[in-house]
């Protein structure tokens, strides 16, 4: 089955957007950052679900919050780590309520990160940033919650690791 992500929709509403790909046949929606909803969402999505016959995934930075962040399992932040498990417990939660088996998630970056202004998607938030062994730490610390959580709600879940060079 191949899902289409509302991120390629990103300057419309989550109702307008799954309006948008129902109009040209898509039944199949990775729900994923981008666009916002203007209810309930998991009354939105458990709607469309049933009168429209949509199957959804959960991917990684959704539901957008109202103060954006950027979304990171490996941060040395422990404040914004923290953030990022909490953001992705609350999203288990909403795949639980919408009977989605599984949520992804990108492992993380190994430096703190903001939303660009100007458009893009983020900019480095200070200077510098940690080892890939410390990033890899912190990110399987995270995973280790993230997990216990998944499990109690029977969701399984997926890490988008990047590709590293072999050498």
């Amino acid at each position: 089955m191949i899902y289409i992500s509302t991120s390629t929709l990103q300057s419309l509403s989550l109702e307008n957007c799954i309006e948008e790909f129902i109009s040209v046949g898509i039944r199949n929606i990775e729900l994923s950052g981008g666009p916002k909803s203007h209810g309930d969402i998991s009354d939105v999505l458990a709607r469309y679900k049933k009168e429209r016959h949509l199957n959804f995934l959960i991917h990684n930075y959704f539901p957008p919050p109202e103060d954006d962040f950027v979304l990171n399992i490996a941060s040395p932040n422990g404040r914004l780590r923290a953030r990022s498990i909490d953001f992705i417990k609350t999203s288990i939660d909403l795949a639980h309520d919408l009977e989605i088996d599984s949520y992804t998630v990108h492992a993380g970056y190994a430096r703190d990160l903001r939303p660009a202004r100007n458009g893009g998607y983020f900019v480095p938030d200070g200077p510098g940033g940690i080892s890939k062994q410390s990033a890899s730490n912190f990110m399987y610390q995270s995973l280790c919650l993230i997990a216990e959580h998944a499990t109690a709600k029977g969701i399984k879940v997926g890490i988008f690791l990047p590709i590293l060079p072999l050498t």
